[in-house]
């Protein structure tokens, strides 16, 4: 059952988001209209183009899903051992009977989606009920040193206002400043690669978008980077899919 949700500004000039298509974009707010109190939902491609895009069978859901799952926006993730969850809204069984009556196991796993923002730009009716999907396992968060109160410089834009710095979906980038953290920004070359791979997948290798956008990333990650560490990887990523391809 949709729900009415707030839309800030802050949505519209988000630097990673913006690099994603009107599609993306559009759904990415949609998810929130269907997403329980807590900013989860079922991970159901054709249930949610249903609910979405009724008009737009055309519509590939599942591969944006994926995009904004790789993005940072959402997070995709399996629950194992949770009861299977309707995607029609409330159930119609009493409770405790719903599983029984549809020849259902309440043990089989359930394919998910969190919204990691969603707590932090969105505020449910008191009366709205509590949702059934249990949250997705902690991840170790790679190179996440950075203390809360470390100034960080947002790569994008220094003179933006601080209320529109905000953004509904993603944080300002952290870059390494102190020399400690330029070490460390070095030691995670691997995993800002990873992130590389991925966007030149969503982006394209020559994008003019390409390094901010691994930047911003990173950020949305807490991964510790800088200019250094993001071209290496970059690199990295170009001469490895060249390889791949087996041009020289």
């Amino acid at each position: 059952m949709a729900r009415t949700r707030l839309l800030k500004p802050g949505f519209f000039k988000n630097p990673v988001l913006a690099r994603l298509s009107e599609r993306h974009r559009l759904l990415f707010a949609g998810l929130w209209l269907i997403a329980d109190r807590d900013g989860r939902l079922k991970d159901d491609p054709v249930w949610i183009r249903g609910e979405l895009f009724p008009y737009e069978p055309d519509i590939n859901v599942d591969t944006l899903l994926t995009d904004l799952h790789r993005s940072g926006f959402i997070q995709r993730y399996k629950v194992q051992g949770a009861p299977k969850i309707s995607t029609g809204g409330e159930s119609s069984f009493p409770q405790g009977e719903s599983a029984k009556c549809r020849g259902e196991s309440r043990k089989s796993p359930i394919r998910a989606i969190a919204i990691p923002k969603f707590a932090t730009h969105q505020h449910p009716h008191i009366h709205e009920q509590s949702g059934q999907i249990p949250p997705p396992r902690a991840r170790a968060k790679v190179g996440a040193r950075h203390s809360p109160e470390t100034p960080c410089t947002n790569t994008v834009s220094n003179t933006v206002p601080k209320d529109q710095k905000s953004s509904a979906a993603g944080a300002a980038p952290l870059p390494a400043s102190s020399a400690s953290t330029k070490s460390e920004a070095q030691q995670n070359v691997g995993a800002i690669t990873k992130i590389a791979h991925e966007m030149i997948t969503l982006l394209g290798a020559e994008s003019s978008d390409l390094v901010e956008t691994v930047k911003g990333m990173c950020a949305h990650h807490h991964i510790a980077y800088d200019s250094t560490a993001v071209q290496k990887a970059i690199d990295s990523a170009r001469v490895q899919r060249q390889k791949a391809l087996g041009t020289p």
